[in-house]
């Protein structure tokens, strides 16, 4: 029994060297001090989607981010496409990020085109990860309000001044441009705590 377990730890450690070299060439994490990705691809797994397959839907709660290892990925908002993502890119992450798992609605469906294979990170890791990386965690959210603002700009997204319409409390009762002073805010609550 010993002589599998000492496999499985080259097993992990493998798996965990392969998944951060996949993380380390990817944009949002450029600047990442290589501990920080070290630890974070400890907790990534491996998602295959086929031709077609739906990853998530626009509108849903995201609990994942996704590191598109090989594959190209297509960005659909409001039924058009209006991207197509290739391999290395990262998507998702904005959602999963949040703080408030209620707010945290996606932007896009996410569609696979062609065989795709995605390194997949959960809130809670990549949260918890942050929460011990500081500054790397300052890199990762200010390359994703980069692209948030990126998206805006080009008008891919809902005009952020309209308002949901829904009953109740939390998120979904506001206007989006609520929903993302929430998610600032939350996000810079959490920051405040941990000091």
């Amino acid at each position: 029994e010993a002589r599998f377990e000492g496999k499985r730890t080259q097993m992990r450690k493998g798996r965990s060297l392969f998944n951060m070299d996949c993380l380390k060439n990817v944009p949002v994490f450029r600047g990442c001090r290589p501990v920080f990705l070290e630890v974070l691809s400890e907790y990534a797994t491996n998602e295959i989607f086929q031709d077609g397959e739906v990853i998530f839907h626009e509108g849903s709660y995201g609990d994942k981010m996704y590191v598109l290892h090989h594959g190209q990925v297509e960005v659909v908002i409001s039924g058009n496409v209006v991207a197509v993502l290739p391999s290395g890119s990262v998507f998702g992450e904005m959602a999963a990020m949040c703080k408030v798992p209620g707010a945290a609605r996606r932007n896009a469906t996410l569609r696979a085109k062609g065989l795709v294979d995605c390194r997949v990170i959960s809130r809670d890791a990549l949260l918890h990860t942050t929460a011990n990386f500081p500054a790397d965690a300052k890199i990762i959210e200010r390359e994703s309000q980069r692209r948030l603002g990126d998206l805006r700009s080009k008008g891919l997204l809902p005009d952020q001044r309209r308002v949901v319409k829904r009953h109740g409390s939390g998120p979904d009762s506001q206007s989006t441009s609520d929903v993302e002073a929430w998610r600032r805010e939350s996000m810079l609550s959490t920051r405040a705590l941990r000091r």
